[in-house]
């Protein structure tokens, strides 16, 4: 497994990446890249990290971003769905200043952008709202 964190800081209090689940942040965007056949893991992270990345980052609401890459699962006690192709993927959880629904767009930018690169593609992608932890906010509107 590696890791990436990629943390742009725009205020003079910044928030550590390890924090980051317990910072009140207003919204969050998951993100599960799946590179392509024949695409190496520092091929596209080159290209992600190196080139794309920082235009991406620029004059947005995302306060930091943290990549990792799936450990392949083992056998268990039970019968589990197994994750195909774990080698290619890396999950990412885009910590926001703003809305998930404000940063919306950006994401549908960037997984155009990542399908135009022929480097890999967005295979699931999520807004999220906050917790408001000791509340049932939102319950109301699961069902």
């Amino acid at each position: 497994m590696y890791t990436h964190d990629w943390t742009r800081y725009r205020d003079a209090d910044p928030v550590p990446l390890a924090l980051s689940l317990d910072h009140p942040f207003p919204g969050m965007v998951s993100l599960i890249i799946e590179r392509a056949d024949g695409v190496e893991p520092a091929r596209f992270d080159a290209w992600y990290r190196d080139q794309y990345l920082e235009r991406f980052l620029a004059a947005s609401p995302i306060a930091s971003c943290s990549s990792w890459s799936p450990i392949p699962q083992r056998e268990g006690p039970m019968t589990i769905p197994r994750v195909e192709r774990p080698d290619r993927l890396a999950t990412q959880l885009f910590f926001l200043d703003a809305s998930s629904a404000e940063a919306w767009p950006r994401f549908s930018r960037l997984n155009a952008d990542i399908n135009a690169s022929g480097l890999g593609r967005v295979v699931f992608a999520s807004p999220w709202l906050p917790t408001l932890v000791g509340t049932d906010k939102y319950t109301d509107e699961l069902w």
